[in-house]
């Protein structure tokens, strides 16, 4: 799309830093297609004509900020994280092929190396989305023993002391959404 109006184009404007790290990408062109598990419709950025170049696989922009996820580990480790971060996991990682017990195992590995860096330890945030039909047994033992077929959006920070869930059913989910929802104690 030929338009700056979108996330990325405003955390620019704002001097925020931001990269996207995705699996199954080579970090050597701009992700533009579908290649081995990565998911081409699940990153947002690449869909505008400013961040790709015009859609070029060359586009030094796109390549500096769409980045291999196998690099995120480095950047948490050595503090070096953007401000904003949009993770991509393929689509096993996701839940879309692999099932819910792929995506559990994968978000039991890689939320830990998250919580505990210092970008959310100083004020970060992690947002968790998900969707399709899928059955959320538990948080924090608290059963949530229903099948869904919606987004949902499970936030928290370092300060925070509730998870916030929102959902939507067959719907997106909007700033205005989450600011108008009662919090979960966990």
């Amino acid at each position: 799309r030929d338009t700056p109006d979108h996330l990325v184009s405003y955390l620019e404007k704002a001097g925020i830093s931001w990269k996207v790290y995705a699996e199954d990408i080579d970090g050597r062109s701009c992700p533009l297609t579908a290649t081995a598990g990565y998911p081409p419709k699940h990153n947002p950025p690449i869909f505008f004509d400013d961040v790709t170049g015009g859609n070029d696989v060359n586009s030094a922009y796109c390549i500096a900020h769409e980045r291999p996820y196998s690099e995120l580990a480095g950047d948490l480790r050595n503090n070096t994280v953007a401000r904003y971060n949009f993770i991509v996991p393929n689509l096993c990682n996701s839940m879309h092929d692999c099932g819910i017990s792929g995506g559990d195992a994968w978000l039991s590995r890689e939320v830990p190396q998250i919580l505990s860096s210092r970008a959310y330890q100083d004020g970060g945030a992690l947002f968790i989305t998900l969707h399709r039909n899928i059955k959320l047994l538990h948080i924090d033992d608290a059963p949530l023993d229903k099948r869904i077929d919606q987004h949902r959006l499970l936030f928290g920070g370092d300060k925070a002391q509730r998870l916030w869930i929102i959902e939507r059913q067959n719907a997106r989910i909007k700033v205005a959404d989450v600011l108008n929802q009662r919090p979960l104690h966990v």
